[in-house]
């Protein structure tokens, strides 16, 4: 009987979790304007950080008047054991771009990602500064660091801070706020024909909203990269 009891309530626990995935495709869906993406296998790839990632590609079509997808990526971290690889989830929005981007970088919020990608590789040598007020929002990583300073002009860099304001909601003023920071607020991603945010977290109506936020600014960066 007790068996019987086990496996009514696990059924029913995993029967609400697919209905919660379901509602929560549907928002995300709602906010975007994309479609459901064909099924395929996950994608392999490594992030800049040297981490070993899935990407679920779940919507497509077009936003902004760009191809756009939407896609849940999962990450393991090469520092922890096989078998405690659980990940991270991260929600990412991703533009192709014609033609590509002719400058790559990466536009990271400080805070906790960055002090765990110092731990993962040591000090990145690509690490790029732009100035005090800059500096203490986000982390630049770009290759070619003075093409990446000539794109981030100042109205670009107003631009972005004040995305950072509105996502945040407070000042980065202490330490706890700029480690949180990290855990909130997405980075911003070119690398050849493709431009991407990535918020921590798995897909929900609230990831999709800042996406959604972040998708303008995003194709700034994007077209002030490509020339």
């Amino acid at each position: 009987m007790l068996i019987i009891i086990v496996l009514v309530f696990v059924g029913a626990v995993l029967w609400w979790l697919f209905r919660v995935r379901q509602r929560d495709m549907a928002q995300c869906q709602a906010v975007l304007g994309l479609a459901p993406a064909q099924k395929s296998p996950p994608k392999p790839g490594t992030t800049p950080e040297g981490f070993a990632a899935f990407d679920h590609r779940l919507l497509e079509g077009t936003l902004l008047g760009r191809p756009a997808s939407f896609s849940l990526r999962r990450v393991r971290s090469p520092k922890v054991a096989r078998r405690d690889r659980r990940g991270s989830d991260f929600t990412v929005l991703s533009f192709t771009l014609q033609p590509p981007a002719s400058v790559s970088l990466r536009i990271q919020p400080t805070g906790l990602i960055g002090a765990v990608e110092t731990w993962v590789r040591g000090t990145p040598g690509d690490r790029v500064s732009v100035d005090a007020t800059f500096d203490d929002a986000f982390t630049i990583y770009s290759d070619t660091p003075a093409a990446a300073l000539a794109v981030l002009t100042p109205a670009l860099r107003e631009r972005l801070l004040e995305f950072h304001a509105r996502i945040l909601g407070t000042p980065t003023a202490s330490t706890s706020t700029k480690l949180a920071s990290g855990l909130v607020i997405g980075t911003f991603h070119i690398d050849g024909s493709t431009a991407r945010y990535l918020v921590p977290g798995s897909p929900t109506k609230s990831t999709a909203e800042q996406v959604m936020a972040a998708a303008p600014v995003l194709l700034e960066v994007a077209t002030a990269a490509s020339g």
